[in-house]
This record gives C-alpha cells, sequence and structure tokens, in this order.
C-alpha cells in the first residue's frame, strides 16, 4: 500500500560498510552525529578488518546518540556482499548509504529526506558530493559537473556513498543477483527502470579520494576528453547475456513484488522488454561483415533502438568491436 509521505516521520537507517578503515572513519561517524536530523540506526558490516576499525566502531557506539548495530564477518565476503549484508539488516523507511571515508555536511539527512517526502514515489535518491583530496582539501570539482563536462548525462552518475533509497527498493534488489560489476550501479539500474530514480544538484557531502578508494570512477586527474571517452567505453559492461540475465531478475521481481510506481507494471515490462529486443539486435551485429554491420547500425540508429540501452557511446563501441 502506498504511503502518504507527508503525514509520517520515516525510520531513517544508514548502512556503512568498513574494512581496514582506521585512517578516515571517525571522521565520517562524527559526521552522522552532527546531522541536523539524527538517524534511527547505523548498521555497521565489519569485513574482517585486521587494523583497528572495528575497536573505534565499538567506541562510537557506546556514546553515538542513536542505535548502532555492529557485525564483524568471520571472513571476509567483498565489497557487494558486505553491502547486501548491511542493508539487509536495516529496519529503516529511508535507508542511506556509506563508505567508510567521507564526510556528510550536517544537513544531508534532513534534505534528502524531503526530498522523499516531497515526491511521493521516489524510490532512490543521489545527491552531489565535493571532491576532497585525504586531508580534506578541496579541489574545486563536485561529480556532477565533471559529469556535465564530459558530456554525460545524470544517468551516468551513480555512487553508492551518495545513494539513499525508500525500503520498498528492498524488494527489488535484495538477494543481489550474480555477475554484478557493482552493488551501487545495480541498485540504481533498478531504480532507473522503475521511474524512481532522482538526481539533486545539492552537495551534501565531502568525497575523499585517497590511494586506498575502492571505487575508482572519478579519477584523482583530469586526463582530457578523448582519454576519458576512451576509458568510459572499454569500462562499458557491453557482455550480452549479463545483461540480459539482470533484465530478467528485475522483470521478475517487479512481478512478484506490490511496489508505489510512477509507471504502471505494464508500462515498465514493456519497456524492459524493449531492451532484450535492444540487447538482441547488438549481439546479432556479429554475425555480419563490417560493411553490413555499419549499413545495419545505421537502421538501428533510425529505429531508435540505442535509446534503449546506452546511448551514442554502444553506437560507437558497436562500430568499433
Amino acid at each position: 500500500m502506498k504511503m502518504n509521505r507527508d503525514i509520517y516521520k520515516p525510520v531513517i537507517s544508514v548502512a556503512m560498510t568498513t574494512y581496514n578503515g582506521s585512517s578516515y572513519l571517525r571522521e565520517q561517524l562524527d559526521s552522522f552525529s552532527k546531522q541536523k536530523t539524527l538517524p534511527d540506526e547505523l548498521i555497521v558490516c565489519d569485513d574482517y578488518s585486521d587494523d583497528d576499525t572495528f575497536e573505534i566502531l565499538q567506541g562510537f557506539k557506546r556514546t553515538a546518540p542513536f542505535e548502532v548495530k555492529l557485525f564483524r564477518n568471520s571472513k571476509t565476503l567483498g565489497y557487494n556482499k558486505n553491502f547486501e549484508k548491511a542493508i539487509s539488516k536495516t529496519r529503516g523507511d529511508i535507508i542511506f548509504l556509506s563508505d567508510q571515508d567521507d564526510i556528510w555536511f550536517t544537513n544531508k539527512i534532513e534534505y534528502v529526506t524531503q526530498v522523499f517526502k516531497d515526491d511521493n514515489q521516489a524510490l532512490l535518491v543521489i545527491n552531489d558530493q565535493q571532491l576532497v583530496d585525504k586531508s580534506i582539501s578541496r579541489k574545486g570539482k563536485t561529480a556532477l559537473k565533471i559529469i556535465k563536462k564530459y558530456g554525460s548525462s545524470n544517468l551516468s552518475f551513480v555512487s553508492g556513498c551518495c545513494t539513499a533509497f525508500h525500503a520498498d527498493l528492498k524488494k527489488v534488489i535484495l538477494p543481489f543477483p550474480l555477475y554484478i560489476i557493482g552493488y551501487d550501479s545495480w541498485i540504481h539500474k533498478v531504480a532507473h527502470y522503475l521511474s524512481s530514480r532522482v538526481v539533486i544538484g545539492e552537495t551534501l557531502q565531502y568525497y575523499r579520494r585517497h590511494e586506498n578508494n575502492v571505487s575508482k570512477w572519478i579519477d584523482n586527474k583530469d586526463n582530457g576528453l578523448v582519454l576519458r571517452f576512451i576509458k568510459s567505453l572499454s569500462g562499458m559492461d557491453n557482455n550480452y547475456d549479463t545483461n540480459v540475465y539482470l533484465l530478467r531478475v528485475i522483470l521478475n521481481r517487479i512481478y512478484k513484488n506490490s511496489l508505489p510506481l510512477k509507471n504502471s507494471k505494464t508500462n515498465i515490462i514493456n519497456r524492459i522488454e524493449r531492451d532484450f529486443n535492444a540487447w538482441d539486435e547488438r549481439n546479432n551485429l556479429k554475425k555480419y561483415n563490417y560493411a553490413k554491420r555499419i549499413g545495419r547500425i545505421l537502421q538501428m540508429i533510425r529505429n531508435g533502438v540505442y535509446k534503449d540501452v546506452l546511448g551514442y557511446k554502444c553506437v560507437v563501441k558497436d562500430l568499433l568491436v
């Protein structure tokens, strides 16, 4: 049943993962305590750290102004599985995702929660972030400014540490399927297909760049437009089997669950089926020699096939591969 978010106070969860994060962890934990709107719970899954990360977490738990639940894995699960575990243990209506080395601005939870209240059918909200170095020296860049600079759309902005989502989305994203590249890309992919993803331009945190970052999607150096474009092509998931598999997972879970959706289930299912057909057409290009492939690609452009996959980058990649 769809909730009226104007009249309820949501329970706020923060799902955080840690691994050997003692260098920067305290500052991120402190930023949780300084929020204008405090979370109701912090769930932390530590991935078998061998430094004093878990001791720092235990110390924070004793003084935190909200409930803190700590879980320590008996073996290293890896980035994706550890976030899956943390998310699965949340009880909140709105779930904020957090890395161990960033710093949230004091209004982050307040601002994002209001976005959910204002948009009754938003299932995922992602905010902008200010890039800083390990000593919190500003680089003069934000994630969205970089994306705009290189001609990409907001669809390409995927960053778990900037993401919050409504608990309804857990019905579709959990458990994480096999073959996903990143847990955050998977969550955003689902929200995108549900037409329930909101990108806000407000900068609500520092994104600390250092030698041990797990996520490498934003370069520390400005490598120029051409090199950046080539890197984006090489990093694209162009695997037919993987994409079709993930689309089937989304489709099956939408069938099984009731969700507050902006579009009808029929429209969403039709959109996913169009993407099935688009991936089939791209996969069939392998059958043609280069001259015939160019003609087929031009026909696919005219028919709008590439609108249903990854746009002009897929056109370039299909011409080159």
